[in-house]
């Protein structure tokens, strides 16, 4: 079962514990960050008492892009879309794994959260569509 690191709120995510914590899956994170960079969308990690970690929000201008939290064995990308935007992502050329799980997704208040676990870099390039659809949206 994977278990949220970065707990600690005297020990704020340094890109050396983010490496030592991530190890090989340390390049995938940097190069998320350097997407969201490339789309004008900053990064900024702040500690969440209600949730106990650290967690990095993007945003782009006042939209939040997506939340980030660091597991043990993965890192955890979290999108958040309304039921407008939400058939946006059948259109985009993603895994069909991806659209399928987010089909069956159970709203949460307005939202509906679309959450992509990053052990690799096997979804970066259905992440860059992801990212792209989400700062298009309203």
């Amino acid at each position: 079962m994977e278990q949220k690191t970065l707990t600690n709120p005297q020990l704020s995510p340094t890109p050396e514990l983010l490496q030592k914590m991530m190890g090989d899956n340390y390049v995938h994170f940097e190069a998320v960050m350097s997407m969201l960079a490339e789309h004008g969308a900053e990064a900024q990690w702040n500690y969440y008492k209600d949730g106990k970690s650290w967690l990095c929000k993007a945003q782009y201008k006042k939209k939040t892009v997506l939340w980030l939290s660091v597991w043990d064995d993965c890192f955890k990308l979290s999108f958040y879309f309304t039921e407008k935007t939400r058939g946006g992502i059948d259109t985009l050329g993603i895994d069909s794994t991806i659209k399928e799980a987010f089909r069956l997704q159970k709203t949460m208040g307005k939202l509906i959260p679309l959450v992509l676990v990053v052990r690799d870099g096997t979804l970066l390039n259905d992440l860059k569509q992801i990212i792209e659809y989400k700062m298009r949206c309203k």
